[in-house]
């Protein structure tokens, strides 16, 4: 198993709600395991770092909050799934999984920042973080009470409110190319192209899809000079957080905590109920 060979023999499996290109233990060969790797990276990284993004354009904070955002998210992240692959005592399925950022927090996360503060907005994070730590164990006894269609419908809710922050995202909001034809053409072209390419492109270029999809819209934004890594240029190599970038802890109301964990349940519940359809699946194949 040390070439493209058994990949590409391996039978392509249905399991009811996708299709695997390759088994468990099939080695895809050097050239596609590392462009399979590249593609990993960028959308992990662009996941990750896009959170506080989004949130810093929002809230149109200054340069250093942003790098402290950033930086501090790429090292929480970096920390979580070291935890989350090695275990620490209970804690942790210790399974290769990558640890990125809940975008479903973005919306509450802004709204507490500006009625109350950043600093705010960081706490009731902490907070719900806390409550989640503090009653994970009793999830499997509770999850009875919380079925497909109460997860199902707060996920829809909360993706419901995410899709000002999308558009606002794709259409260049708080930038000088916001709401330009060419900008709102390119972020079209980009939907159009993940649908098309994932949709009927055939086995090594479907698995590809995203990496695809973004190599061309560089080329067309570079194309079109529409990129600039001035700021990339300027940035630090490495900035290290301060322990209270936002100014300390702040109450940020009832209101505020409330929503947060509210989101934090709705979010929990729904990767269990995803989880559990899996091995569902799983078991009946």
């Amino acid at each position: 198993m040390s070439d493209g060979s058994t990949a590409s023999a391996a039978p392509t499996a249905d399991r009811g709600f996708t299709r695997l290109e390759f088994q468990l233990n099939d080695y895809p060969g050097p050239t596609r395991t590392a462009l399979f790797g590249i593609q990993h990276v960028l959308v992990m990284f662009t996941a990750m770092v896009g959170g506080p993004l989004i949130v810093s354009r929002l809230l149109n904070l200054p340069p250093e909050t942003r790098i402290e955002m950033v930086t501090g998210t790429m090292i929480g992240c970096g920390l979580a799934t070291m935890v989350s692959a090695l275990g620490v005592g209970f804690i942790g399925p210790r399974l290769p999984i990558v640890m990125g950022v809940f975008y479903i927090f973005i919306g509450p996360m802004v709204a507490i920042a500006k009625e109350v503060s950043l600093a705010a907005a960081a706490t009731a994070l902490v907070i719900g973080g806390l409550v989640q730590f503090a009653w994970s164990p009793l999830v499997g006894r509770l999850q009875r009470f919380f079925p497909a269609i109460v997860t199902g419908t707060t996920i829809v809710l909360i993706g419901t409110g995410l899709m000002k922050i999308g558009i606002n995202v794709a259409t260049g909001f708080n930038t000088p190319a916001f709401g330009k034809p060419v900008t709102l053409g390119l972020a079209a072209l980009m939907i159009v192209l993940v649908i098309v390419i994932s949709s009927y492109a055939k086995g090594f270029i479907r698995t590809l899809s995203l990496f695809v999809t973004m190599v061309i819209g560089y080329l067309i934004s570079a194309g079109l000079g529409l990129l600039n890594f001035g700021s990339v240029a300027d940035a630090q190599w490495l900035k290290v957080p301060t322990l209270m970038p936002y100014g300390g802890f702040e109450w940020p109301g009832l209101v505020g905590v409330i929503a947060v964990i509210v989101v934090a349940i709705g979010t929990y519940f729904s990767h269990r109920f995803v989880a559990a359809r899996a091995s569902h699946q799983e078991r009946r194949t």
